[in-house]
């Protein structure tokens, strides 16, 4: 029961946010569509600070990224595991870095906590414990970059990790990441270094967004990474084809039910024919 009130808390909060933040009033508010939304703080939490992300884990609880830290929320209670700078000589196992980014559940049960950057953590619920990587100049199989943007991971049970400075491919046995750089002198590279979003669709090809609004449309693109040759095949905004992307600043990727491809960018949505390497613009009625 718990698992399924959450599931159904979990999707009304897009719009508790909206409701949140126009009326900031804290009181339920009453619909006419036969339901209640009801605006909902973490507690410890400073008002105005931003929370970046939500999943559910396993046991069905809610986990809340934010910048001041990892909530977990029962249904009852909320616990906050977060930095405590008093306590440095205790920081073994612990989370030593609040700005969270982005958050990712595997498929042995582990949460990946990606930090805008204090790098990443694995949070392993059953012990309590956080284990951390992070990048180290003088070792090339650390973490490329500590700004942690995102992380995924496909059918084969590699994690890939996407940071301001290029993407990571996590090997669990060694605990070594291999990294993935944009070289604009290399054919194959990633089409950035800013990876935004990663994307693993039914087939289980992996898809890297890179780019963002603040680096304009000549920076970017959409890159679908080649196995077989250990390099990417990218989308990127041509002027001369109208076909290809709009802009370069590729947000995120979804494929919805029916096998659709759809790219959010910051010129607006696109559907892309995969087979073809074509983009179609979804464009306002009016």
């Amino acid at each position: 029961m718990l698992k399924k009130l959450l599931t159904g808390f979990l999707l009304c909060l897009p719009f508790l946010t909206l409701v949140a933040q126009e009326l900031g009033t804290g009181k339920v508010v009453s619909e006419t569509r036969n339901y209640t939304i009801e605006t909902f703080s973490l507690p410890g939490i400073r008002q105005g600070v931003a929370v970046n992300c939500i999943v559910q884990g396993p046991a069905g609880f809610l986990w809340f990224g934010t910048h001041e830290g990892l909530h977990r929320f029962d249904g009852h209670q909320v616990i906050t595991y977060k930095n405590d700078p008093g306590e440095l000589d205790q920081n073994q196992g612990r989370l030593t870095f609040s700005y969270i980014e982005n958050l990712y559940w595997d498929q042995e049960d582990k949460l990946w906590v990606c930090t805008y950057g204090g790098g990443l953590f694995r949070f392993n619920p059953n012990t309590e414990q956080f284990e951390h990587f992070e990048h180290s100049p003088a070792d090339p199989y650390s973490l490329s970059n500590n700004l942690v943007l995102c992380a995924a991971e496909d059918a084969n049970g590699n994690l890939w990790v996407g940071t301001e400075l290029g993407l990571n491919r996590f090997d669990r046995t060694s605990g070594t990441f291999q990294r993935y750089l944009h070289d604009p002198k290399q054919s194959g590279s990633l089409s950035f270094k800013n990876v935004r979003n990663i994307y693993l669709d039914r087939r289980d090809n992996l898809w890297v967004a890179t780019g963002t609004v603040y680096w304009g449309q000549d920076y970017g693109g959409l890159n679908l990474f080649d196995p077989t040759t250990d390099s990417f095949i990218t989308y990127q905004y041509d002027p001369a084809d109208s076909t290809s992307l709009w802009t370069n600043a590729v947000q995120g990727v979804l494929e919805d039910r029916e096998g659709n491809f759809w790219v959010a960018t910051t010129a607006g949505l696109q559907k892309m024919d995969r087979e073809r390497g074509q983009f179609e613009h979804m464009r306002s009625p009016n």
